[in-house]
C-alpha cells in the first residue's frame, strides 16, 4: 500500500494547462465570457498558480465593473504585486494571441474542473494513506456515511432478527 501511494506522489497531478491557457486568453479577446466563466470555475480550480493569479484579476475587474483587457489586466496584477509571478506582460500577450475565439469556453471550463476535483480526489486519499489522523477521520467519514443508507430501509424490508433465529 505505502509503496502504490510513493508513485502515486512520483506522478504529474491531473491538469489542462493548455485549456487553462486557453480560457484565460478567450476571457481576455472576449469578456463577455468571464460571466459563464465565473459560474463554471473558481480560482483554486487552475493547477498553476500564475493562472489563478491571472483568472482573479480578471475576474475582480468583471466584478468592479471595469474594462478587460491587456493594459488592465496587467495592471491589476501590478497592483497585487503578482506580474512577475505570471511572466510579465508577454504572458498576457501570448495568451491573447494565442487563443482564436471563445466558442469553446464552457468545454474547456468543464475540463479544468474535472481535473481539479481529480487532484482534490488524489490529495484527498494520499492524505488518508501517510496521516494517520487522516485515517482515523476518513474511516470515520465512511462510518457515518454508511449510516444513513441504513435508516432509509423500511423495517418492513428487514427481517425481524429475533425471530429468524434458529
Amino acid at each position: 500500500m505505502a509503496e502504490q501511494v510513493s508513485r502515486q506522489l512520483d506522478k504529474l497531478p491531473p491538469q489542462a494547462t493548455d485549456m487553462e491557457r486557453a480560457v484565460l486568453g478567450a476571457m481576455l479577446i472576449d469578456p463577455d465570457s468571464i460571466g459563464l466563466t465565473i459560474e463554471l470555475l473558481k480560482e483554486t480550480d487552475f493547477y498553476k498558480p500564475g493562472h489563478a493569479a491571472i483568472y482573479r484579476a480578471l475576474t475582480d475587474l468583471f466584478d468592479a465593473n471595469l474594462p478587460v483587457d491587456q493594459l488592465t489586466v496587467s495592471e491589476q496584477l501590478k497592483k497585487k504585486k503578482q506580474l512577475e509571478l505570471i511572466g510579465g506582460e508577454p504572458t498576457i500577450s501570448a495568451l491573447i494571441n494565442d487563443t482564436a475565439s471563445s466558442a469553446n469556453i464552457r468545454y474547456h471550463s468543464h475540463v479544468i474542473r474535472e481535473k481539479a476535483l481529480l487532484r482534490r480526489l488524489i490529495s484527498d486519499t494520499t492524505a488518508s494513506h501517510t496521516l494517520p489522523s487522516a485515517k482515523l477521520s476518513f474511516r470515520r467519514r465512511r462510518k457515518f456515511s454508511v449510516k444513513p443508507r441504513l435508516a432509509r430501509v423500511s423495517p418492513a424490508l428487514t427481517p425481524d432478527l429475533k425471530t429468524s433465529t434458529n
